[in-house]
């Protein structure tokens, strides 16, 4: 398994009533999040790290969509 740190495009709402000409400031930009975590899978789609594991369990998992990431650095092979 290996331990990465991955920077990543996150999705953003909001639920109050905004002008439409406001729309775009108001959104801003991406939102770059960084993850730090345990590789668990790499597929064509996506990538999945978890925060925690053992011989037969993983826990903490998050799914991060490849058209998302930014940037994937290993920090460490186990």
């Amino acid at each position: 398994m290996k331990i990465v740190r991955i920077e990543w495009a996150d999705s953003y709402t909001t639920d109050k009533w905004i002008e439409k000409d406001s729309v775009v400031e108001e959104m801003g930009s991406e939102y770059i999040m960084t993850t730090v975590g345990y590789l668990f899978e790499k597929t064509k789609d996506s990538i999945i790290i978890c925060h925690s594991y053992n011989d037969t369990m993983v826990s903490g998992l998050l799914h991060i969509p490849r058209k998302c990431v930014k940037k994937i650095k290993i920090i460490k092979k186990i």
